[in-house]
């Protein structure tokens, strides 16, 4: 699963450098906001592997000028959804491992 996962948040990634100011532009930012927000469940389980490329893409979404303020909440509240879900995914695995040590 992480692999269709992350080739689908590569396509995500490929498409923000080529968004300009446009309708299609603004559409397009509101089916990445939804793909990332339908994501989540599959990117719980592979939350390691995936989180950076997530928050990557989130950060140069919002580094966007044609976003609209809605767009930049959307943007900001799947952060927080994604940040969330990787600290209940690092405090499951404490549980199970023990917290890290130095060193380790």
């Amino acid at each position: 699963m992480s692999g269709i996962v992350t080739i689908i948040l590569g396509l995500v990634s490929d498409l923000l450098p080529l968004l300009g100011v446009s309708a299609a532009a603004e559409k397009t930012v509101a089916a990445i906001v939804s793909a990332l927000t339908n994501l989540l469940p599959l990117v719980v389980n592979e939350i390691e592997t995936v989180a950076p490329m997530v928050k990557q893409i989130i950060e140069d979404a919002k580094n966007k000028n044609e976003l609209t303020p809605d767009q930049v909440s959307a943007l900001n509240a799947v952060s927080v959804q994604y940040d969330a879900e990787f600290e209940k995914s690092v405090a499951a695995w404490q549980a199970n491992h023990g917290a890290p040590t130095a060193g380790n």
